[in-house]
């Protein structure tokens, strides 16, 4: 309660489900100031997720094999979506202070990013969560697709889809507080810019097979194979600014000074001169010379396509993406029939091999992600005595060390296997 826990046994804390004769943190022998906490609002004219969608398709058979060609594109437009904002947050008072050590080489630093001066308009409370509508945000879809319908025991599709999703907050959490709090972002948390949506699709490939063939006149086996090809995850690149040590007493409101998350998107140097690297972390600890750093920094940059075609300029929302992924899913099927009395009796058995790709080598069908979909890659250490922005950097040289391999249920990296039965009459 409050911020404390509390162990006291002695006191019997019973249910109270009335919604007006809840516990405060005066029932523990704590204080609590009211007003005080965070404030939930909504504009009055508030409105619940709205999008104008439509679509056009062609469907046309081809004179070849019986081949059915289709194309299909889908355009959605936001009318009112969510957004949110914190109005209980001073706005900036500045930009903060560019480290453009060394001029001559040419190199140009305009990380003129808001500076906040970290405090509330009305200090009782915390934040106060304004929740609104915004029109900005659109996704299409375009898929072209093969059919063969079965014929002599073969079917199969081969489609290929490119969708791409821009949207200003993706809505993703339960919480008005949450909603605006995870967000990456350059200007602020109140000043997002239209970006990649987490839900952006990009390429997907997927491809069927199906070959059924009965025999013996009381056999039949099915065999089908599903291909699905996507491009990786999106995720953003953010600085580690909220840094604490092991002691939890050292924070630093992050380079905005905003101290609210640990979304502030990079500048991405596009030379030594463009980061101003320090040799000691916050603790005071030596961690290598600029120059080693700086090394490990530009390599990593350069492993990734990215960052190594955007240098010199802030990485955008959701700017890269995981490699992508290539999965196989198998399935065998062995009907037993026979017909009796006028009817069809069918015994089946299944197999289903989930990430078939997987089976076959242990390094194929990997999905990989991020954690929250930011990567912490550079920290922010603080100010030196001109005021300037320092950092270290202690990550890795190659973009393929930062990623987690997924492994939950059939949608992980490991291949999972199935066995049915099944009774069919008719």
């Amino acid at each position: 309660v409050g911020g404390v826990i509390y162990d006291d046994t002695s006191i019997p804390i019973n249910f109270r489900p009335e919604w007006d004769n809840q516990y405060t943190a005066t029932d523990f022998g704590q204080s609590d100031p009211i007003p005080s906490g965070q404030v939930d609002l909504f504009s009055k004219d508030f409105k619940n997720p709205q999008v104008l969608r439509t679509s056009i398709g062609i469907d046309h058979k081809l004179p070849w094999w019986g081949l059915i060609g289709s194309i299909e594109a889908i355009y959605t437009k936001n009318i009112n979506n969510i957004i949110y904002y914190n109005v209980n947050q001073v706005p900036s008072h500045g930009t903060t202070i560019n480290p453009n050590l060394d001029p001559n080489e040419g190199s140009v630093f305009p990380d003129h990013r808001p500076l906040y001066p970290y405090q509330r308009i009305e200090s009782v409370y915390s934040r106060i969560i304004y929740g609104t509508n915004t029109n900005k945000g659109h996704t299409y879809n375009i898929t072209a697709q093969l059919t063969k319908p079965i014929s002599k025991g073969f079917s199969g599709t081969l489609a290929y889809t490119f969708g791409r999703a821009k949207a200003l907050n993706d809505g993703t959490s339960s919480q008005n507080s949450s909603q605006w709090l995870y967000m990456e972002n350059v200007r602020g948390l109140n000043h997002l810019d239209l970006s990649y949506s987490d839900f952006d699709l990009g390429s997907r490939v997927l491809a069927f097979l199906s070959y059924r063939f009965e025999y013996a006149n009381n056999f039949a086996t099915t065999l089908s194979l599903v291909y699905n090809g996507q491009s990786g995850q999106r995720y953003s690149y953010v600085y580690n600014d909220i840094y604490n040590n092991e002691a939890r007493t050292i924070f630093l409101n992050g380079i905005n000074n905003e101290g609210e998350n640990e979304g502030n998107l990079i500048w991405i140097p596009a030379n030594i001169n463009q980061i101003n690297l320090v040799e000691n972390d916050i603790n005071g600890e030596f961690i290598g010379t600029k120059e080693e750093q700086w090394a490990k920094l530009n390599s990593f940059i350069e492993s990734d396509k990215y960052l190594s075609e955007n240098r010199g300029d802030y990485a955008v929302r959701n700017g890269s993406r995981l490699p992508f992924e290539s999965v196989i899913d198998l399935k065998l099927v062995q009907d037993f029939f026979i017909n009796a009395s006028g009817k069809r009796h069918n015994l089946q058995l299944t197999l289903d091999i989930f990430n078939f790709t997987n089976l076959l080598n242990s390094e194929w069908g990997i999905r990989r992600y991020i954690t929250n979909d930011a990567l912490q890659l550079i920290t922010y250490v603080g100010t030196d005595t001109d005021g300037k922005a320092t950092f270290n950097y202690t990550g890795p040289a190659d973009v393929e060390e930062v990623y987690n391999v997924s492994d939950v249920g059939i949608y992980g990296s490991r291949w999972t296997g199935q066995v049915g039965i099944r009774y069919i009459f008719n």
